[in-house]
């Protein structure tokens, strides 16, 4: 028994070293969580580092995940005036997915039917800070024809000279929740979840 208990008090130990490895930033040296440290500008997305996952109820027995990719953009960045902000986002329909192809074949035309929207958009009305290094983000997003409103809150990450494109890069995540049948993406619904969750992970650059 001692042996035993010896043994969980060093596992509890590894988990907590682990863990808190795991909290530490990773930004290498010259990046800055600060939100002071971006630049004012015209910044376009990263598409290698940009994306929407998208997760909703699978006839209430999983939680189903996929993903858009190849996302276009801009975000006219004014850090004095944050309001005088703007984002503007183009989502290919066609690319990422499930990456099962007899699924990904059903999405493409019984659920977002691409070949005739191909695209989805997102256009802000509006950008404020909400905490020192969240932004709520208000605009129109348009999928399968249809415009609503959508908001979202945005967490700042951090920004800095990318190592590797050496580029004054910003990155983001933020979260949001639709109803697909606002959109007119009503295939299976509600067999297979109305709410979407989408989890928005993005990297902005200015022009190099």
């Amino acid at each position: 028994m001692r042996l035993i208990t010896t043994a969980m008090m060093w596992l509890c130990v590894a988990a907590t070293a682990i863990l808190s490895v795991g909290s530490t930033s990773a930004q290498p040296p010259g990046f800055s969580a600060d939100p002071a440290s971006v630049r004012a500008g015209s910044y376009e997305i990263d598409p290698l580092h940009t994306r929407v996952t998208w997760t909703t109820s699978h006839f209430g027995m999983s939680r189903y995940s996929g993903q858009l990719v190849d996302l276009s953009g801009r975000l006219e960045v004014n850090p004095s005036d944050l309001t005088q902000s703007i984002l503007s986002v183009t989502i290919p329909m066609d690319k990422g997915g499930v990456f099962q192809p007899d699924l990904d074949k059903r999405l493409l035309t019984e659920f977002f039917d691409a070949a005739k929207y191909p695209t989805a958009t997102f256009s802000s009305t509006s950008i404020e800070r909400v905490s020192d290094r969240e932004v709520r983000v208000a605009g129109n997003l348009t999928l399968k024809g249809v415009t609503k409103p959508v908001m979202f809150v945005g967490v700042f990450n951090g920004s800095g000279i990318h190592p590797v494109s050496k580029r004054f890069t910003i990155g983001f995540n933020g979260e949001t929740t639709i109803k697909r049948s606002d959109f007119g993406v009503t295939a299976l619904v509600p067999a297979i979840g109305d709410e979407v969750r989408l989890a928005l992970e993005a990297e902005f650059r200015l022009p190099g």
